[in-house]
C-alpha cells in the first residue's frame, strides 16, 4: 500500500505540474456543459409560417381564419392561388389552407366541404391544423341542424356563437420536458469530457513507457498490479475532483437545474468515471506506440459516445442502433440520469449500477491480464 501511495502522488504531481492540465480536466468540461446549454436552451420554436386562399369570402369562413390564427403557433399569410407552388418549394411557407367556395352553404346544408390543406412537410405540420378544422366543422354542423337549414336563423345562432365565446380559465402548468432532455444532452456531453480526462491520465503510462520509467519501476519491488492500481486511484481522484468541481459550480454558480439530486448526479458520473479508466487502460495496454494509443483511444470513444446517447437521443437512431446502444456504457450512465428525472430512485437505477459496475471490473481485468502477460521491453515510441 505504501507503494501505490507513493506513486499516486507522483503521478498526480507530474499530471499537475503543467497549469494547463487544471484547465483540461476543470474548467474545460464545464465551458462545454454550459455552452451546449446555451446552444440548445438558445434554440426557440419560431412560428409556423401558413397561407391561406378564402374562396367563400363569408363571415364564417373569415372567423375560421381568425380562429385559426389565435388557436396556434401560426402566423397566416394572405396568397393568391398561383404562389402556393413557389412558396411551399422555396419553404417560406410550411402549408397552406384553401377554405373553398360555398363553404357557408354546405355548413347550413348539412353536408361541409372539406377545407384543403396543402403541405410537402406531412402530418408533423398538418395534423394540427385538421384536428382543429375538424372540430371548428362539427360545432358549426350543430349550428346548422339547430337552424334546421334556414339561413337567417342559422347567421343569428352563428353570430351569437361567433360574438360569445366560451369562457375558459387557464392554468399555466410549466413543461420540464424539454429542459430535461437538453439538459440530459449536455451531460452527455460531460460523459465525453470524463471519458476523455481519465483516458489521458491513464495514458501517462505511455509517456513513462517512452522514457523507459515504465520498466525500471517494473523492476523494482513495485509489481504491475501495484503499479496499474496506482494508475487508476490517481485517474479517480481526479475524476472524483473533476465531477464533485462541476456538480458544485452548475448548482451554485450558474444555478443549472439538472433535476437530479447530487448525491445520484456524483454516483453515477463516479461509476461511469471508473468505467472511462478502465478504457483507458485498455487503450493504453494493447498500444504498441503513442500513435497507435491515440488512435485507438479515438476510435473508442467517438463511436461509443455516438452510440450512447452522448451527442443526440437515442431514439432518433434507427431501431438496430438503438439495440447496439444498450451494449455502451455511455447509454446506461445516461439512462440512470433520465429514470431519475423522471421521478425515478436509487432503487430504480440499481440495474444500470450494476452495469457499469460490471463494465468497469471487465475493462479493470482485462488491463491487468494484458499489463501482466506483456513482454516487449524494447523501445516504445
Amino acid at each position: 500500500m505504501k507503494n501505490i501511495l507513493f506513486l499516486v502522488k507522483n503521478i498526480l504531481r507530474v499530471t499537475f505540474r503543467k497549469k494547463g492540465n487544471y484547465i483540461v480536466y476543470l474548467l474545460l468540461p464545464l465551458l462545454g456543459i454550459v455552452f451546449s446549454l446555451g446552444i440548445y436552451s438558445g434554440a426557440k420554436s419560431q412560428p409556423v409560417q401558413i397561407g391561406v386562399i378564402d374562396q367563400d369570402q363569408t363571415a364564417l369562413s373569415s372567423y375560421l381564419i381568425q380562429e385559426t390564427a389565435k388557436a396556434g403557433n401560426y402566423t397566416l399569410n394572405l396568397v393568391r392561388e398561383a404562389e402556393i407552388k413557389n412558396r411551399l418549394f422555396n419553404q417560406t411557407l410550411a402549408a397552406t389552407v384553401i377554405v373553398p367556395a360555398g363553404y357557408e352553404k354546405s355548413i347550413i346544408a348539412g353536408s361541409p366541404a372539406a377545407i384543403e390543406i396543402i403541405s410537402l412537410k406531412g402530418k408533423d405540420t398538418t395534423a394540427w391544423l385538421e384536428q382543429f378544422f375538424n372540430l371548428q366543422t362539427r360545432n358549426l354542423k350543430d349550428l346548422a341542424a339547430a337552424a334546421n337549414g334556414d339561413h337567417q336563423a342559422f347567421r343569428e345562432l352563428f353570430q351569437r356563437y361567433s360574438g360569445n365565446p366560451l369562457q375558459i380559465s387557464a392554468i399555466e402548468l410549466q413543461d420540464e420536458s424539454v429542459s430535461k432532455g437538453i439538459t440530459l444532452t449536455s451531460l452527455g456531453f460531460l460523459l465525453m469530457f470524463v471519458m476523455l480526462g481519465a483516458g489521458l491520465t491513464s495514458h501517462a503510462i505511455l509517456n513513462e513507457k517512452r522514457s523507459r520509467t515504465y520498466h525500471r519501476i517494473c523492476a523494482s519491488p513495485v509489481s504491475t498490479k501495484e503499479y496499474l492500481s496506482a494508475n487508476a486511484l490517481s485517474s479517480l481522484i481526479i475524476v472524483t475532483a473533476q465531477t464533485l468541481f462541476i456538480i458544485v459550480a452548475l448548482q451554485t454558480l450558474f444555478r443549472i437545474e439538472t433535476y437530479v439530486p447530487a448525491p445520484l448526479l456524483f454516483l453515477i458520473l463516479l461509476l461511469f468515471g471508473l468505467v472511462s479508466i478502465g478504457i483507458g487502460l485498455i487503450t493504453t495496454a494493447f498500444s504498441s506506440s503513442s500513435y497507435m494509443a491515440g488512435t485507438l483511444s479515438t476510435l473508442i470513444m467517438t463511436p461509443t459516445c455516438m452510440l450512447g446517447g452522448c451527442f443526440w437521443p437515442v431514439s432518433l437512431m434507427p431501431e438496430t442502433m438503438q439495440k447496439i446502444a444498450h451494449f455502451m456504457p455511455q447509454w446506461w450512465a445516461l439512462d440512470a440520469i433520465q429514470k431519475i428525472q423522471d421521478g425515478g430512485n436509487m432503487t430504480g437505477i440499481l440495474m444500470n449500477i450494476a452495469i457499469l459496475i460490471a463494465f468497469a471490473a471487465a475493462f479493470f481485468l482485462i488491463a491487468v491480464y494484458r499489463f501482466a502477460r506483456e513482454s516487449n521491453v524494447q523501445k516504445f515510441v
